[in-house]
């Protein structure tokens, strides 16, 4: 005859106290941590990267490649030159 196999019952476990919520503060209390937070963030951030709407012309960012580089742009086709054409 076949054992019957019981089911394995789940262990309820209790919360641990480092996922509990934190007790609530009042909101003039909250408020001022997150000001200061706020402030906190703003003074040790970096300088925010530029948004481009549009990406800028290749004339105005040529002069930061070398020689080789613009003939490997050419050779492979990204940029317009006397080299072949991809197709």
């Amino acid at each position: 005859m076949q054992e019957q196999k019981r089911p394995i019952l789940s262990i309820k476990r209790k919360p641990s106290l480092m996922y509990q919520k934190p007790p609530q503060k009042p909101d003039s209390e909250q408020n001022a941590a997150q000001v200061d937070q706020q402030q906190a963030t703003t003074a040790s951030s970096t300088k925010a990267k530029p948004k481009y709407k549009n990406p800028p012309e290749w004339k105005d960012v040529k002069h930061r490649f070398d020689v080789e580089c613009l003939k490997l742009f050419v050779k492979v086709g990204l940029l317009p030159g006397n080299s072949r054409q991809r197709k």
